[in-house]
């Protein structure tokens, strides 16, 4: 915030700042009244703001006064139509004078909003508030006090041709009159402002040597009379003519050897002329006569200043200042005739990359520009005596630049670029492979590749491709397990891409008896689709494990056998939500008896069992016979007796 009280001084003379800006860079806007009105669409703004104060030529003696019963509101224009996009990011504020005349004050609130208005004049709203208290304005009183307003906090680029559109609103007491205040009123100056945080600058982007027919050169050969060229430069500032108290653009020849100048500096003109206050913007051109310029190697080096007229004595603090100096250039050779140079554009192992554009700048400006062939190599004419920086995009992305000082025909200038060949690799958070993962890469460039499958350790390897961020998409048993994470490629890696919704299932076969069964065939079923996602059969552990993404499942488990000819089979299912490590299914089959695990098993039993019924049965009779008495011979009572006597047959 600025501590500005009472009476303003007129500012000292601007002094250009050359520093590195702050980030945010604060715009600091003043309060003023166009003597002949802003229109934006169908809108006509007699209140803008601008970063020259009321007390600088064309706004001095500008001020106005708003009042109004219970609410009082006032929309200023911030550089009406933009001429390129301006960026805001962070919080705006206002240090602006108020009062209030009455005798009631009760509270209210104060709201600071922000708008871009586009070229037909329709608004947007990037933000409002928060409300700020009225209080501080009562009790009431005829004179302005200065009061500090905090606003919303923005992030957000205004294009160009839009325009920024500030509204100051008081809601307050309906038994008082709300005033607001702004430039010189009655010879008191009320510097009333607006502080936006933006992070777009005054630039030169474009410097051109320009000969008699208006093309531009790469050199300027010999000449022994006065020779004239026209040095053109482009200056863009988004805010335009209504920016910053400015100082023309001016056109310094410089040594790049020992950096001295070696002419000017030479002011420029716009072409065609800005209308006042002709902050730079748009294009400028200044003749010039190279005819003293020995042969060798030049920068023609465009500077333009702009400043926000914001130091006023103590209030001069580094982080108020949006004005920078910006400089463009344009290397080039007088008297020495274009050379050519080869640039071989290699990846991080030092293989040649084919079809690399090779562009060679100088002070930001594009100079020229080549394709590499199949060796890697491509060449190009440039300036004899002069340093370009010469770089190469690979699939649309910038892979690395190198400074290169041309010294004769002939030079070969070797480019490592960072290319790499990076290996992705999908895990668990356990480390268990992803196999056979089906991946989607969205390239550093912004374009989608062609889907992708891992292999069976879960990895893929893209072949010479550019280091920068890679964004990847992985689906896995139909489920996608990786959404959209952004990997820093710089260099091989590999770079691991934990899916940690991807858990281990344990499925475990018992008999009857609780004994391992194998034989069984396990399936994996997503109980949301139908969908069989992993099948396998048990071994002698009777167990299996799969990987599958977190949900709810149907495990089923088919088993048969033979006993003594006969065919047993038997089915079994358990449903499971999968939510973490450690998920277990059990699958128990009642007719899979301990005893009879094989049928070979079973036949070697019923014969041991025939057999050893044979051989009780065998004992059982001779223990049988061997207890009977022994048989007697029939008789006949004798005749002692009277019995019978023997019995002849």
């Amino acid at each position: 915030m600025l501590g500005l009280a009472g009476v303003i001084a007129a500012p000292a003379s601007a002094t250009p700042w050359g520093g590195s800006e702050p980030t945010p860079t604060n715009l600091v806007f003043y309060l003023h009244n166009s003597s002949t009105g802003v229109t934006v669409g169908a809108v006509q703004y007699l209140d803008i703001l601008s970063t020259s104060s009321d007390a600088v030529a064309p706004w001095a003696g500008t001020g106005g006064l708003a009042e109004g019963s219970h609410y009082d509101s006032v929309s200023l224009v911030a550089a009406p139509e933009l001429s390129g996009p301006l960026v805001l990011n962070g919080t705006v504020s206002a240090n602006v004078y108020l009062n209030e005349s009455g005798s009631a004050p009760s509270g209210g609130s104060i709201t600071l909003s922000v708008y871009a208005v586009s070229t037909t004049g329709t608004l947007t709203r990037l933000g409002a508030g928060p409300a700020n208290s009225a209080t501080p304005l009562g009790p009431g009183g005829s004179l302005p006090k200065l009061v500090a307003l905090t606003g919303p906090t923005l992030s957000q680029t205004v294009p160009a041709g839009d325009s920024v559109e500030v509204n100051l609103t008081i809601s307050g007491n309906t038994a008082e009159s709300y005033g607001i205040w702004w430039g010189t009123i009655a010879g008191t100056t009320y510097a009333s402002t607006v502080t936006m945080a933006a992070s777009t600058y005054l630039t030169v982007p474009l410097v051109r040597v320009l000969n008699g027919s208006g093309s531009a050169v790469a050199y300027l050969s010999p000449s022994s009379g006065n020779t004239t060229v026209a040095v053109r430069a482009v200056v863009s500032d988004p805010l335009g003519a209504y920016d910053f108290e400015s100082f023309p653009p001016e056109l310094t020849v410089v040594d790049p050897a020992t950096s001295a100048v070696v002419q000017g500096p030479f002011p420029m003109s716009a072409t065609p002329a800005l209308a006042a206050p002709g902050a730079p913007n748009g294009s400028y051109v200044v003749p010039f006569n190279y005819s003293g310029l020995a042969p060798g190697g030049y920068d023609f080096t465009v500077t333009s200043v702009d400043n926000t007229n914001e130091n006023l004595g103590p209030t001069a603090t580094m982080p108020v200042y949006y004005g920078r100096e910006a400089i463009g250039v344009e290397s080039l050779a007088v008297g020495l005739p274009p050379v050519p140079v080869q640039v071989l554009a290699v990846d991080g192992h030092g293989q040649p990359l084919r079809g690399a554009v090779v562009q060679a700048r100088s002070g930001g400006t594009l100079l020229a520009e080549n394709t590499t062939n199949a060796s890697g190599r491509a060449g190009f004419d440039l300036s004899n005596a002069s340093t370009f920086a010469v770089s190469a995009l690979w699939q649309g992305v910038d892979v690395g630049t190198v400074s290169v000082a041309v010294s004769g025909p002939g030079q070969l200038v070797v480019l490592n670029t960072s290319v790499s060949y990076p290996t992705f690799r999908l895990e668990t958070a356990s480390g268990d492979p992803l196999s056979y993962a089906l991946v989607s890469l969205v390239h550093p460039n912004g374009t989608a590749l062609p889907l992708l499958v891992a292999n069976a350790s879960g990895e893929l390897t893209l072949d010479q491709a550019p280091d920068g961020n890679y964004t990847l998409t992985a689906v896995y048993e139909d489920a996608v397990v990786v959404a959209r994470a952004s990997e820093a490629v710089t260099g091989d890696g590999p770079f691991v891409v934990v899916a940690s919704s991807v858990y281990t299932l344990a499925v475990s076969t018992v008999g009857s008896g609780g004994s391992p069964l194998s034989e069984v065939f396990v399936q994996v079923v997503n109980a949301t689709t139908g969908a069989t996602i992993a099948s396998g059969v048990t071994g002698a552990s009777g167990e299996l494990d799969f990987l599958v993404p977190a949900g709810g499942y149907r495990v089923l488990g088919s088993w048969s056998t033979t006993y003594a000819l006969t065919s047993l089979s038997e089915s079994q299912r358990d449903n499971v939500s999968v939510t973490g490590p450690g998920e277990v299914a059990v699958l128990t089959f009642s007719k899979a008896y301990p005893s009879f695990t094989s049928t070979n098993e079973f036949f070697l039993l019923v014969g041991y069992g025939v057999l050893a019924v044979l051989v009780l049965l065998l004992g059982l009779l001779m223990l049988r016979r061997r207890r009977s008495p022994p048989a007697r011979a029939a008789s006949t009572p004798d005749a002692a007796s009277g019995g019978p006597g023997p019995v002849n047959p």
